[in-house]
């Protein structure tokens, strides 16, 4: 009896043992697998934070290149970002390359503040390139008329915009000869004697005032 008992203590022994083997055999070939899957992981989000760092130094790279003004808006928590250009376009120091979107919105001309953050609006629901001509007000009061241009670059998965990057050009002295040259023909077409100017390598007319075509019965069009 003894004996048959040795005998079967040594069997659930050996089997236990086995069992024990085999659970730590195949312990170990999870941890290898969780530790190669963990590897994997790292390396993917090591490249993914290096091509982040790679394209946020290519936009300061731009950024700073362009002869423009830039902005770059994280639209969630409202921060406004730019490149030098922008800060000196609005006579700001250089705490400003980075601020609130409500200090972004306080500088644009209170006229024409209304009808650009519905143009930002319709952008946002769209999906349309924004676009303005408007005023801006600079730190010393100065009013100057820019072009500002911008994209949502980024939404998330339901739609919702959460970048948005645009440039911005002083076109003060553009707008400002325009102006010129629309009251020159204004005052002009009120002009009784008949003014033309003509392209002589065009050999074309360029224009005629009011007097011009209702002497000769055409219209101005």
């Amino acid at each position: 009896l003894m004996v048959l008992l040795t005998a079967i203590t040594l069997w659930f022994g050996k089997k236990a043992n086995n069992t024990l083997i085999k659970s730590r055999d195949e312990l170990e070939e999870k941890v290898l697998e969780r530790t190669s899957e963990l590897s994997n992981e790292i390396t993917e989000r090591k490249k993914a934070e290096q091509a982040l760092i790679k394209s946020e130094e290519q936009l300061k790279f731009a950024m700073d290149a362009t002869g423009d003004g830039i902005w770059d808006w994280f639209i969630d928590s409202g921060i406004v970002r730019h490149n030098l250009r922008w800060v000196n376009m609005l006579n700001l120091d250089e705490s400003y390359l980075e601020h609130n979107m409500d200090f972004f919105a306080s500088i644009i001309y209170e006229e024409d503040r209304e009808k650009v953050l519905a143009k930002v609006k319709e952008s946002f629901e769209t999906n349309r390139n924004y676009h303005s001509i408007h005023r801006m007000v600079k730190s010393n009061g100065d009013i100057i008329w820019i072009e500002d241009k911008g994209k949502v670059v980024q939404r998330d998965r339901n739609g919702k915009p959460l970048r948005m990057v645009g440039s911005m050009a002083d076109i003060t002295e553009r707008h400002e000869a325009e102006e010129r040259l629309r009251f020159t023909e204004y005052v002009m077409d009120q002009a009784a004697d008949q003014i033309v100017w003509i392209d002589t390598e065009a050999i074309q007319y360029v224009y005629a005032n009011q007097a011009v075509t209702d002497n000769m019965g055409y219209s101005k069009d």
